[in-house]
């Protein structure tokens, strides 16, 4: 749910301006990961699918300049779940596609393309996931 306490969205708000003013720029990437950096260990593993989502619907929701917006959430889920890809990142990142896709869809947010958009997010999670499933399968034997 994107509907995360009000103390912990500056840093996401800070990058959601940072995005708006200087587009998909080095700088907002720094800005992401300076944000990121207050959520690191066990705590912040306990609210920062809720503050990705918060930070993904927003910007989906009031997008402005989609090709952007979606850029930076491609780039955002490859360094907060791909990086390194495991199981246990990929089931967060599942959820995380999953619940966006109904919450949008049930009270129509976005544009026209805003669900497509996340649906094929959704593929590319498909895709990581079979693949990793195949490397761990050749790697730890089938049960």
């Amino acid at each position: 749910m994107p509907y995360i306490k009000e103390k912990l969205r500056p840093p996401f708000d800070e990058v959601i301006k940072a995005i708006k003013q200087k587009g998909m720029e080095q700088y907002v990437l720094v800005a992401f990961d300076v944000a990121l950096e207050d959520f690191k260990g066990d705590k912040g593993l306990k609210v920062i699918d809720g503050c990705m989502n918060y930070l993904f619907s927003k910007l989906l929701k009031y997008e402005d300049n989609p090709h952007v917006h979606k850029e930076f959430i491609k780039e955002a889920i490859k360094r907060v779940y791909l990086s390194p890809v495991r199981y246990y990142n990929l089931n967060r990142l599942g959820g995380l596609l999953h619940w966006m896709i109904v919450e949008f869809d049930r009270r129509g947010w976005g544009n026209d393309d805003t669900v497509p958009f996340l649906k094929g997010l959704q593929r590319f999670y498909r895709k990581t996931y079979i693949t990793y499933e195949k490397k761990k399968r050749k790697e730890n034997g089938d049960i």
